[in-house]
């Protein structure tokens, strides 16, 4: 592949950030030795010019000197900076602003150290180096805390990816870096989750023609799942959590509305965290439990799952591990599947686009009628791409409003790929006639032209046409239905097993 050098590649620009004494540079000496050989350029921000800048544009420029160099090589930069320094005059640390606040900034992911407070304060103490001997050990605690929550939103402003490590777990920061890298690559991404659908679709073949891909982000329970997992991580089992009662920490790396990849990928990265802490199983677990399905799209989900040709794949572009815990409480783990994501390691993400391409892979590599179910917060494309696209309306949703759905069909029927599409309040999914267009059969051609007995069979009518003769021409045509019958109406309709009960022999099972 060819690089236009006047116009290189976007490659990441990761920063390492920290409280002076966090272990900035020693993390970046352990990091130039241990990724050694990689594709990455090792910076130590002092060393590029600017010891203390005063202003942005000083910050500003020394960082996009960073980020050319890089684009230019074609490798991924990592680089130490610093987000505040303390006022010496003993005010709060003032903020040395990180750019000029415009999304495409130099940085693409920022590492936050979270060293302990008491030892980033000592080691200051120690250091005559760093002039910090005047700052107390709560001073070094507000700027801890100003620092992180600042630097937490001025990222996600700018579209840069954030997350809080400890220092001392080289082994993990080397394997985030690594994944970060991997991640970058859409094409790699699309394919794991290509991959994925292949699999579940694969025992389907020859006897599924419809598939439902639900999308679970905000329509299949009145809690709002998100707020349950990071409710149960901080708080245990408090009971007041999903009702918004308590709230999170504000050092809390992101809890937000899913609307575009970016958001997809943070909210993968603060799931990393809690991975990290060996934490990330068993929160879902508890957040599971707590968590419950609408009765209607319960029993809804029930019905589909006795249909022999209809399956159901749920997406989500949150937590794929919690939805499945979710299922399995319900007794529908075995019938429905889940693709969605997790922690960043969790190797595939699923983003809006990716949403897309899946109902887009069942209808065209598949040859599955698709059938979307949607609401609010569901990616319209998605909708688009599905043979029927279904917008539930739930009684919950504020967001959900008459005029938002009334426009959202509109656009959907317009569609070039879309036959209908329909909006539903949740107790209508009840409704026979909904439920009955759903379930019906397509038309389905199977034939055996090319099979040795279809050919015999064939013979043998051509000669009753030769040489006419009644007898033979029904004694031939007998001989064809039982062939169709046994050879395809078995496979289609399914065998079920009979007792044949002889009171000479023991009693045998055949199938009918």
């Amino acid at each position: 592949m060819s690089v236009n050098p006047s116009n290189p590649r976007r490659q990441n620009l990761i920063g390492i950030f920290g409280l002076p004494g966090s272990g900035k540079t020693h993390l970046l000496n352990q990091l130039r030795r241990e990724l050694e050989g990689g594709p990455f350029s090792f910076y130590e921000f002092e060393e590029v010019g600017q010891t203390r800048p005063s202003n942005w544009f000083v910050n500003d420029r020394a960082f996009e000197s960073i980020r050319h160099e890089c684009d230019q090589s074609g490798v991924a930069g990592i680089a130490t900076a610093n987000y505040m320094l303390p006022d010496e005059d003993g005010y709060p640390p003032c903020e040395i602003i990180l750019d000029d606040g415009c999304t495409n900034g130099p940085f693409t992911h920022i590492i936050y150290l979270n060293t302990p407070v008491e030892v980033v304060h000592r080691r200051c103490m120690d250091d005559a180096e760093k002039e910090l001997s005047w700052c107390s050990l709560d001073y070094f605690r507000e700027w801890a805390d100003e620092e992180i929550i600042g630097l937490k939103y001025a990222c996600l402003d700018r579209k840069i990816m954030f997350t809080i490590v400890d220092p001392l777990d080289i082994s993990r920061i080397i394997t985030l870096i690594h994944t970060i890298q991997l991640d970058r690559n859409e094409e790699h991404n699309q394919g794991i989750v290509d991959k994925c659908i292949d699999e579940v679709v694969a025992p389907w073949q020859g006897h599924v023609e419809k598939v439902i891909v639900m999308d679970c982000d905000g329509i299949l329970t009145p809690n709002y799942e998100e707020q349950i997992f990071w409710g149960k991580y901080y708080f245990g089992d408090c009971a007041d959590v999903d009702e918004g009662h308590r709230q999170l920490p504000y050092k809390h790396p992101w809890c937000g509305f899913i609307a575009d990849d970016f958001d997809c990928r943070q909210s993968s990265l603060a799931y990393e965290q809690v991975a990290a802490e060996g934490r990330f199983d068993e929160t879902c677990e508890k957040a599971a439990s707590a968590i419950s399905l609408y009765p209607e799209i319960r029993s809804f989900l029930n019905r589909v799952s006795q249909c022999p040709r209809l399956r159901i794949i749920i997406v989500t572009s949150r937590l794929r591990l919690l939805w499945e815990r979710v299922l399995a409480q319900e007794g529908l783990s075995h019938s429905i599947k889940v693709i969605g994501s997790g922690p960043l390691s969790n190797g595939y993400i699923v983003t809006p686009s990716v949403k897309e391409r899946l109902v887009e892979r069942l209808r065209t590599v598949h040859k599955l009628q698709v059938w979307a179910f949607g609401g609010s917060g569901s990616p319209e494309k998605m909708l688009h791409r599905a043979h029927y696209s279904i917008i539930l309306h739930r009684p919950t949703n504020p967001h959900c409003n008459a005029e938002w759905l009334s426009s959202m069909a509109s656009t959907l029927k317009d569609s070039k790929d879309c036959i209908d599409s329909t909006t539903l309040h949740l107790r209508e999914l009840e409704e026979p006639a909904f439920f009955d267009q759903l379930v019906q059969h397509q038309f389905t051609l199977t034939h055996a032209t090319h099979k040795g007995t279809a050919k015999l069979l064939h013979t043998k009518m051509l000669k009753t046409i030769y040489f006419p003769n009644h007898g033979l021409e029904e004694k031939v045509f007998h001989e064809a239905g039982w062939y169709i019958a046994n050879e395809y109406i078995s496979e289609l309709r399914g065998l079920e097993e009979v007792s044949i009960e002889n009171p000479q022999v023991p009693k045998a099972t055949g199938y009918q």
